[in-house]
């Protein structure tokens, strides 16, 4: 299977983890991939979201990418 197969499948994966309220780690995972594009179209204001999410439920990382971005 070719890798942009398998980082096109992570991706999906890990964004119906983070349609669940309580998986905070997964939320900032999908900020994540929108904000470098890695198995989607990078676009910050999806990544913005996601981190929103994850910080409100008290991921360090997304609080931070969150704040900083926000600026």
């Amino acid at each position: 299977m070719p890798i942009i197969t398998l980082i096109y499948l992570h991706f999906h994966v890990t964004k119906a983890y983070a349609h669940l309220a309580s998986y905070e780690d997964a939320q900032h995972q999908v900020g994540q991939r929108y904000l470098h594009g890695k198995g989607v179209e990078q676009h910050h204001g999806e990544a913005m979201r996601w981190f929103k999410h994850a910080a409100e439920r008290g991921h360090p990382h997304a609080s931070l990418q969150f704040s900083c971005r926000a600026i």
